[in-house]
Parts: structure tokens; C-alpha cells; sequence
């Protein structure tokens, strides 16, 4: 059993594949990733700051992902956005499982 949890892109799918320490495989669609990017600047998107979605769409185009110490990963989009941190508590979230346990 791997000691920590593990990424991978698949690019002609566009989904993040995450191994989890466990052994099990959770995919996530690059979409979902930048549609729920938590940093401050994205949180404006999602927000009801422009509900009539006058801002342009994020860009989709997964270039590369970069683990952050041993509790996050940060991935690069295509138009150079990287400020957000993933936590792996956050990407089971969004896989639509619970958080492992503390």
C-alpha cells in the first residue's frame, strides 16, 4: 500500500486521476477541478458576484499539477492560473467520497 496519495492527468480524457493511500482510484474532470478552485479569485466566479456570467469562463486546459508539501496539490491551467490548493480532504470532496479520517 503506497505511504501517501498520488496524482496523474489523463489528458485525452481530461480527468485528474487520484490514487488514494487506501488503494482506491477517484477521477475528477479538469472542469470540475477549475470550476471549484478555491482561491480568492475564483471564489469571485462561483459566487453571486456576477450572476448574470458577464466574466469570461475559466480556462480547462490542465498543463501540469504540482504536489504542495504532503496535504494539497496545486494545478497549472493553460491561461496561468495556479494559485489554487487542492487538500486531499478537498479533492474526496469533489471525487463525492468522505474525508479520510484525522
Amino acid at each position: 500500500m503506497p505511504k501517501s496519495n498520488s496524482v496523474t492527468k489523463d489528458d485525452d480524457r481530461q480527468m485528474l486521476l487520484v490514487k488514494w493511500k487506501d488503494g482506491t482510484t477517484s477521477e475528477i474532470a479538469w472542469k470540475t477541478l477549475r470550476d471549484n478552485c478555491p482561491c480568492a479569485e475564483c471564489a469571485e466566479l462561483h459566487g453571486p458576484a456576477d450572476p448574470l456570467r458577464l466574466k469570461l469562463a475559466p480556462n480547462t486546459s490542465l498543463i501540469e499539477i504540482n504536489y504542495v508539501g504532503n496535504y494539497a496539490v496545486q494545478p497549472r491551467w493553460a491561461d496561468g492560473h495556479s494559485a489554487g490548493l487542492f487538500t486531499w480532504n478537498y479533492l474526496r470532496d469533489l471525487a463525492g467520497i468522505m474525508p479520510a479520517p484525522q
